[in-house]
């Protein structure tokens, strides 16, 4: 489901980083060739430490942004919490092993501009940058269906430039910047990548349409790497498949 959102704001096809299927080398390749010319943001699945092994970060957020040595953006629900929420990030922090890991933090759900004040005030002995605060915004209540959000194939979702209007309002963008410097160097010109397009041997008819579209795009460019042409199709729409 989520690779469907991120094409929608980014217009480029995300990456799965899964340290239980892909091990160590194959996620620092994947993200390596995924960031190359550009700035990567990994999503993080559940909470940042949740993984497949209760007693460790195996599988977690955690054990990604370790692999990677990439910086962590702590999003922290705040909705009805006053003084306390520092006691939960304090927790975080210690468990991640300091606040030199952490970029910032975004206070999330917020009740009030004064709330959101308080809570910032409260956790400026964190160490760690408050980016913003957001209160609970119509716009970014989506549906639920089965495994989580419904796909964004089936609803209207909110256009890029209505969320870049809230993240202006509400993020402190210069000091994301600030303590982002890979900001900087993806801004750079993009070098001249030159590929041979390969040969195909095979042509794959792939299903793509509104009820088939649960792909990892790195499974069908492996495809396409071993010298298959890959070719969509619909069942919904489309009275044959491709030859």
């Amino acid at each position: 489901l989520d690779p469907g959102f991120h094409f929608h704001y980014s217009a480029k096809h995300s990456i799965n980083l899964d340290p239980w299927i892909m091990g160590r080398e194959h996620i620092l390749k994947a993200a390596k060739k995924f960031t190359e010319n550009a700035f990567g943001i990994v999503e993080g699945v559940m909470g940042l430490f949740d993984g497949s092994d209760p007693t460790n970060d195996s599988g977690s957020t955690m054990e990604v942004a370790r692999r990677l040595s990439w910086p962590i953006l702590l999003v922290v629900t705040c909705k009805n919490s006053g003084r306390s929420i520092t006691a939960a990030i304090q927790g975080f922090v210690s468990e991640a092993g300091g606040p030199e890991h952490f970029a910032g933090i975004i206070l999330n759900q917020v009740n009030s501009e004064s709330h959101a004040d308080y809570l910032s005030k409260a956790c400026a002995s964190l160490q760690i940058p408050i980016l913003g605060a957001l209160p609970e915004i119509p716009e970014l209540c989506w549906p639920e269906r089965h495994l989580g959000l419904q796909p964004g194939v089936e609803q209207k979702l909110p256009e890029p430039d209505q969320l870049a209007e809230l993240a202006e309002k509400y993020f402190d963008l210069k000091l994301l910047i600030k303590t982002s410097p890979a900001l900087f160097a993806s801004a750079a010109p993009v070098k001249n990548l030159q590929s041979t397009m390969p040969k195909f041997s095979k042509r794959i008819a792939v299903a793509q349409d509104e009820s088939f579209h649960f792909y990892y795009v790195a499974n069908l460019e492996w495809l396409r790497e071993q010298g298959a042409e890959v070719i969509t199709f619909s069942p919904l729409h489309d009275s044959q498949v491709p030859k």
